[in-house]
């Protein structure tokens, strides 16, 4: 089926953090830093609300959605801010001042809301209406733009664009659940009898993060070199250009999860293996896709997991720490690997590996960490994983309910896996794919197929 987008741009303003804040600056730590020229992630949020007229949107959710916004940026203020260099360092901070806020764009779409938000296979492109753009040039970038589109009597949308180096996804979830708690919460009383949940309280205390092996200034100088550019702020465009790619949502549910976490204790070769939802759902997901894509071989793959150092760095940040603190540590293996008859389960054990080498040295390789982002461009094929099953996403009830689908957008230019938490609140995974039409059809098959023979 073939979706003919029709979306029109009602309005386009910034929304700023209320009341007003005095000038706020952030430096970027190196967790930051490591994703400074990165592709910005985007993503959106379909809420369904069939009897959703024109009038009762833009009178009454509306503006309210925008009221919750500029309170939730009050507690929030590095996202109404811009991704400057610092004037005398050249470093990168937030800058925040009294004028600065998001820019919100509002839409409304006559394409059908319930195909935009299926499970089933469409092209990825016809997501991409309902998502904004951030602004950005070589030396100012903005760190967050939503765009809002109306559905008539259908529901409507929340699309988001991130710049990576401002927040990860923990951050993402954090100020999400914050602004539809507000929203559900604030009846329009003054904002002093307003009080946010402590653990929706963002810490933005940099002192927290140490830099013991100069990480900060070796990755400045490696995105210098690959943007050609000491200063610039322009994102790279992707890690994937595999053209005209569809996209697909699939699902493992926990009953699902545990048969696979039984299979694959029964063939593992060591009593070690760490055997969580995540390590099975990777490794199955992974040699259907490899399978699914075919071609040489003995081509490389880069397998990398993005996995969040809060609790893991000494002292532990707190949770509910603002910024970037993950960090990405993967594996390169010949696409044979994932083929071969047993590959699930060797893979397994190589994911299960990983995992486990967190607790011997945090940083191990990191000096090599971007340059490997970029061997995609030198014949290695990129995969990383995108989303998190613990964040939740399913979570953010403005009042309405849950919603009806979250999605990550972006993985059809970094060439990722995306992971959320299932819909139903059962305990199983959703796995978004994007990939060449004959490649899903493929993928299809084989996951289906399998999971009947496990």
């Amino acid at each position: 089926m073939a979706l003919n987008n029709s979306v029109t741009i009602v309005e386009t303003c910034q929304v700023s953090p209320f009341p007003a804040s005095e000038e706020f600056s952030l430096p970027l730590t190196f967790f930051d830093v490591f994703w400074l020229n990165f592709p910005s992630v985007d993503g959106i949020l379909f809420y369904e609300i069939t009897d959703l007229e024109p009038f009762l949107f833009y009178s009454t959710i509306l503006p309210k959605l925008k009221h919750s916004l500029s309170l939730a940026l009050f507690h929030y203020l590095p996202l109404a801010g811009r991704i400057r260099r610092h004037a005398e360092s050249n470093k990168p901070i937030i800058f925040y001042n009294p004028n600065d806020g998001i820019i919100l764009t509002i839409a409304e779409s006559d394409a059908d809301f319930n195909y935009l938000s299926t499970d089933e296979v469409r092209d990825a492109k016809e997501s991409h209406p309902y998502v904004p753009k951030l602004s950005i040039t070589d030396t100012d970038a903005s760190v967050l733009a939503v765009q809002m589109t109306l559905f008539p009597n259908k529901g409507f949308s929340i699309g988001y664009t991130m710049h990576h180096a401002g927040f990860d996804g923990k951050s993402l979830a954090m100020f999400m659940k914050a602004w539809s708690y507000i929203y559900k919460h604030c009846d329009g009383n003054e904002i002093s009898q307003f009080q946010l949940l402590q653990e929706l309280v963002p810490s933005f205390d940099r002192t927290l993060i140490k830099d013991p092996y100069g990480l900060e200034k070796l990755f400045l100088q490696q995105w210098a070199a690959i943007t050609n550019s000491k200063s610039s702020l322009k994102l790279i465009p992707g890690l994937c250009t595999i053209p005209n790619v569809v996209r697909a949502t699939f699902h493992l549910t926990r009953e699902n999860i545990n048969n696979l976490k039984k299979i694959f204790a029964s063939q593992q070769m060591s009593n070690q293996l760490h055997l969580s939802a995540f390590v099975v759902t990777c490794s199955y997901v992974l040699v259907c896709r490899m399978k699914a894509r075919g071609g040489d071989r003995n081509r490389k793959v880069d397998f990398a997991i993005a996995v969040d150092y809060r609790g893991l760095i000494d002292p532990p940040l707190p949770g509910n720490y603002f910024g970037n603190c993950i960090f990405y540590h993967g594996m390169m293996e010949s696409a044979r690997e994932f083929m071969e008859a047993n590959g699930v389960f060797a893979v397994a054990e190589k994911i299960s590996g990983i995992i486990k080498g967190l607790k011997k040295n945090l940083f191990e390789g990191a000096e090599e960490k971007i340059l490997e982002m970029k061997n995609s461009e030198r014949g290695v094929e990129h995969i990383g994983v995108a989303g998190s099953p613990q964040l939740n996403v399913y979570g953010n009830d403005f009042g309405w309910g849950r919603p009806k689908k979250v999605e990550i957008l972006s993985i059809d230019r970094t060439g990722s896996i995306s992971l959320n938490e299932s819909r139903d609140g059962k305990g199983g995974v959703e796995i978004g794919l994007a990939m060449p039409r004959h490649e899903m059809e493929a993928f299809a098959s084989l996951f289906f197929s399998g999971l009947k023979a496990f």
